[in-house]
């Protein structure tokens, strides 16, 4: 077992206690709802809400950098939202694991979430992934609202990074 795949259930652990109820620390949630339009297109007929995944550890947010914003080639703007630490599949998931192989795991923990259940795959018309943060905290409140992927930022080896930029304004 490597280092990495040894660490990744700690990680995950440590990020379940960064909430409001107990250290405080982070205070966002993060809904991943794909949705369809009838119409072919956004905003075009009636929608329905398909896969939603559901981040279950609070995450933390900021707002990208003046550095970053003046890196990123034109993709991120003011406003724009970095969201993570978020890990990576690890234990029963099996992520990283070729197909038929032995999962390892660490005191049968699994958890984290593979690059697909972050950014889904859109195949087809009339579908749009939409990134829900939703605060729970006077200081966060800012954030609030639904939001698009910019960038998926999956460098690292123990966390995943979403960057996402305003889609529409959530009362």
């Amino acid at each position: 077992m490597s280092l990495r795949t040894a660490l990744l259930p700690a990680l995950d652990a440590i990020d379940s206690i960064l909430g409001p109820s107990t250290l405080d620390l982070s205070a966002t949630r993060l809904t991943i709802i794909t949705r369809s339009w009838d119409g072919g297109r956004r905003n075009s007929g009636s929608s329905v809400d398909g896969p939603v995944t559901e981040i279950p550890n609070w995450v933390p947010v900021r707002h990208v950098t003046q550095r970053e914003i003046a890196g990123s080639g034109g993709r991120y703007e003011q406003g724009d939202v970095k969201v993570g630490p978020i890990r990576p599949a690890f234990g029963n998931q099996g992520y990283g694991c070729p197909p038929g192989a032995p999962v390892p795991t660490v005191l049968g923990a699994s958890g984290g979430f593979t690059p697909e259940q972050l950014n889904p795959t859109v195949t087809e018309d009339g579908i749009e992934v939409i990134y829900r943060l939703t605060p729970n905290h006077p200081n966060t409140t800012g954030i609030a609202g639904d939001y698009q992927l910019l960038d998926f930022q999956r460098d690292q080896p123990f966390e995943f990074y979403l960057v996402v930029g305003r889609e529409r304004t959530t009362p």
